[in-house]
């Protein structure tokens, strides 16, 4: 996506943030990048609505259709709203200190979800 700046300058002129750039560290660039795309999923699901978006050639090849797909799936934001909550649960455990108290009650808001 950052090699085009077609793509780039109309997903600017819906969402007001950035998304995340994958890197290869610990478990938390993940947890950044998932965060990332919840918070602008708004911005998301307009971008890929818009009729500037339906006249870029991108979107009428395989993986501008595939992008679509995901993007206006709901079980999609779903899930990865969930996964969210255990990244947060691996973030919990993976710290120092005492974390049993912190832990405990997110296991049982995850096993409440």
């Amino acid at each position: 996506m950052y090699k085009h700046t077609n793509i780039l300058s109309l997903m600017s002129d819906f969402c007001d943030k950035e998304l995340k750039k994958f890197c290869k560290t610990r478990f938390a660039s993940h947890f950044l990048l998932i965060q990332s795309i919840i918070d602008a999923e708004e911005g998301l699901r307009h971008t890929v609505a818009s009729s500037t978006w339906r006249n870029l050639q991108y979107s009428n090849n395989r993986d501008g259709r595939k992008v679509i797909e995901i993007i206006q799936n709901d079980e999609f934001w779903k899930e990865a709203k969930e996964i969210v909550v255990f990244f947060e649960l691996l973030r919990l455990v993976d710290g120092d200190g005492s974390t049993a108290g912190y832990l405990y009650e997110a296991v049982e808001r995850i096993r409440t979800t």
